[in-house]
């Protein structure tokens, strides 16, 4: 049902029982991972001596994610949700520019048409039924693929960041599941899984940092 207001409450887990802030209190403690990732990307991009504007960005990203998911899963509004939402696309879109740049060779023209082509296809999910939605998860089916797409193309060229990618598409594999389940299992496990989609996706996130860096400086 369409929100009559951006202040409607939304109860998307198994965790909440109300609409009290902290009615999920895994669901938002474990958005510690995300900023946990960033401070550990910090450190190592900090390590290798260099400035690289794009992976401060990438970290920025990261912090912001984590934010934004904190507030959905406290206030639980649409607003929050967008919120939660904007962040996630905005580190997507612009990891996928460097990552196609930096991991896959494309040049910047080819690295913005493939994101473009990334967004269409996940704009497409948006109409998959309720039921067969995987409780909303499909919608991070396409980054599955993009991941899985790198990962081949990365080992195929014996690319440095090829273990690094193949590491992140399982773990991030392993999530999906998780956030799938999350409605399905809430009669035998009523906290949920959802804050095992947190914790794996904050080291998700870390991996995808780290396989952009540049190697340190002699």
């Amino acid at each position: 049902m369409a929100p009559t207001s951006i202040f409607d409450h939304i109860d998307n887990y198994c965790e909440r029982t109300s609409f009290a802030f902290w009615s999920e209190p895994l669901n938002a403690v474990t958005n510690l991972s995300f900023l946990i990732a960033a401070w550990m990307l910090f450190k190592l991009y900090r390590s290798t001596g260099q400035k690289d504007r794009e992976v401060e960005g990438l970290i920025s990203c990261i912090t912001v994610v984590g934010i934004g998911s904190f507030t959905f899963h406290t206030f639980a509004t649409y607003i929050a949700m967008m919120a939660d939402v904007f962040p996630i696309v905005m580190f997507v879109c612009y990891y996928l520019l460097v990552a196609f740049r930096r991991l896959m060779g494309w040049g910047k023209l080819a690295a913005f048409a493939g994101m473009v082509v990334f967004l269409l296809i996940g704009a497409k999910t948006e109409g998959v039924p309720t039921p067969y939605n995987f409780n909303g998860s499909v919608a991070y089916f396409p980054c599955l693929a993009a991941l899985l797409l790198m990962a081949w193309q990365t080992r195929r060229t014996k690319h440095p960041s090829s273990p690094i990618l193949v590491q992140a598409a399982g773990c991030f594999a392993v999530s999906l599941l998780f956030r799938s389940i999350d409605q399905s299992v809430c009669a035998y496990f009523p906290i949920g899984t959802h804050f095992l989609w947190h914790c794996l996706n904050g080291y998700v996130l870390y991996l995808l940092g780290k396989s952009v860096l540049k190697p340190a400086t002699q």
